[in-house]
């Protein structure tokens, strides 16, 4: 199988993101239900526009304004730390056979 572009790509594969940033902070989402939330704010869900939509919250603090993640990737293991609703029957069907 082809490695993941996008956030679609990766919640298909059953996978789950994740997100680093360069102070070796990391994060791991459930795809399906990330994708579910790019989707339903209008965002591109491709890694390299979706990275922009993440902020470390920490440096952020310390900085005082938005610090971005250096890298987003996929991984193998199962659900991701955070969990986010999962897509409605209907869109997620539609993306499937779109995808397809």
């Amino acid at each position: 199988m082809l490695e993941a572009t996008t956030i679609l790509e990766t919640a298909i594969q059953s996978r789950a993101v994740l997100v680093t940033c360069g102070c070796g902070r990391s994060a791991r989402y459930w795809a399906p239900g990330l994708w579910w939330w790019f989707h339903r704010c209008g965002w591109n869900d491709e890694f390299g526009q979706a990275l922009a939509r993440f902020r470390c919250r920490s440096c952020s603090e310390r900085a005082g304004h938005r610090i971005r993640p250096q890298r987003i990737e996929v991984v193998r293991e199962g659900p991701g730390e955070i969990l986010l609703p999962e897509p409605e029957p209907r869109a997620w069907k539609r993306a499937l056979s779109r995808f397809r």
